[in-house]
């Protein structure tokens, strides 16, 4: 038995290019383990305070990387913590992007499995991709082996 009544050939849909679009120097995709840095005072936390302090830059985290930040603060702080949180990345100006057609998702399928990250690290670097940012991220284990390949900054 199948879990889809067609095979997946049979779906016809072309994989997600994975085009760099021309970088943009002053947008950054914020990873959840760059949030969690911050709000935790964790070493490369001046990093990300320095991008949302500078007037020039936008940033933004995709919807998916936001709930891992969430829940993260939660479990280690409770509720209130989190809505805290939450609302300090609003008022600091971070902009949540809640992308998710086809052709985004097909492309952090196709980041996911050509690289084996994470599927927050997918959400996030197909957002900095779309977007033509960076992908700010404390993920060195993960991520540092495709920062050559991706516009990627690593915190610590």
């Amino acid at each position: 038995m199948t879990l889809l009544p067609i095979s997946l050939p049979a779906l016809a849909f072309a994989p997600a290019p994975m085009t760099i679009p021309a970088r943009r120097p002053d947008l950054f995709v914020l990873d959840s383990s760059a949030l969690i840095a911050l709000v935790s005072r964790e070493p490369g936390s001046a990093v990300v305070g320095r991008l949302l302090l500078d007037p020039q830059t936008t940033c933004l985290v995709h919807t998916v990387n936001l709930v891992e930040f969430a829940y993260h603060v939660e479990r280690l702080s409770g509720e209130a913590a989190r809505m805290a949180a939450l609302e300090a990345l609003q008022t600091d100006g971070v902009q949540e992007r809640r992308t998710l057609s086809r052709t985004f998702a097909l492309r952090v399928s196709k980041l996911k499995s050509l690289h084996r990250i994470a599927l927050g690290d997918g959400f996030g670097l197909a957002l900095a991709l779309h977007m033509g940012g960076a992908f700010v991220t404390a993920d060195r284990h993960e991520l540092e082996p495709l920062s050559g390949l991706y516009p990627i900054r690593l915190i610590r």
